[in-house]
């Protein structure tokens, strides 16, 4: 009987026991905030491939589609793609396309932009479920400057 009074006495390894217990849901919280932080930075990224894109379309883009209205490109998505710099392993672009309001090649330019960003730490699925679609429209005015552009 000494014994098991002994051990029920005993209080070494019970640092253990309660830090096995805490660094679960600790672990838990800072993947979360981790992927959290991730998926603000690439919606920041994602919003600058936009523009990036509907900055190529402003100088570049109006001598390549019809200047009725909206046509895919694939120079706008390599602008887009090109513009996401590191965050490229974790974001696709699927697809890109301007327009011009109203019709008229020099005047505002909208392009819309969706992406697929995938989420990759562990834990932190439950912020963004696993992949999530995001779609961006960007509206700016044309500069008036033309350029030389050889469409492909």
């Amino acid at each position: 009987m000494k014994g098991v009074k002994g051990l029920i006495r005993n209080r070494r390894g019970a640092v253990l026991a309660e830090f096995a217990v805490a660094i679960v849901p600790m672990l838990y919280a800072f993947f979360c905030f981790t992927q959290f932080s991730k998926l603000a930075i690439a919606t920041t990224v994602m919003q600058h491939a936009t523009t990036v894109a509907a900055r190529y379309a402003m100088v570049a883009y109006p001598s390549c589609i019809p200047k009725t209205g909206a046509g895919p490109d694939s120079n706008l998505q390599s602008a887009a793609t090109s513009a996401l710099g590191p965050f490229s392993s974790n974001i696709s672009v699927q697809g890109v396309s301007a327009s011009y309001g109203g019709g008229d090649p020099w005047g505002d330019i909208t392009t819309t932009a969706t992406y697929n960003y995938r989420c990759d730490v562990p834990l932190g699925n439950t912020i963004c479920g696993g992949n999530t679609t995001k779609t961006f429209t960007v509206t700016l005015p044309h500069s008036g400057a033309r350029y030389n552009h050889a469409c492909q």
